[in-house]
């Protein structure tokens, strides 16, 4: 079916998904902060329903905890070097 298949050796994954290790990693640890929260203090007994508006702020709160620090170290923990 042309399919290659690739075996990746241990402990490069990081090296290759180098956004899910620094920075997506971290905004879903952000997200799912806010969620667990939500969850315990806001919710009433009847309500579970999480609202399409209150999950919009959630992630616009956890891009803003992404900050340029995070985004250069990312890169260079795999030796990329970051200007500016």
């Amino acid at each position: 079916l042309g399919t290659e298949v690739e075996i990746i050796p241990g402990g490069y994954i990081p090296k290759l998904q180098v956004l899910d290790v620094g920075i997506n990693t971290p905004f879903k640890d952000h997200v799912r902060q806010e969620y667990e929260e939500y969850m315990l203090e806001f919710v009433p007994e009847d309500e579970v329903a999480v609202t399409r508006e209150r999950v919009s702020g959630w992630i616009v709160e956890s891009w803003k905890s992404v900050n340029k620090t995070m985004i250069d170290n990312t890169w260079s923990s795999i030796g990329f070097v970051c200007s500016n």
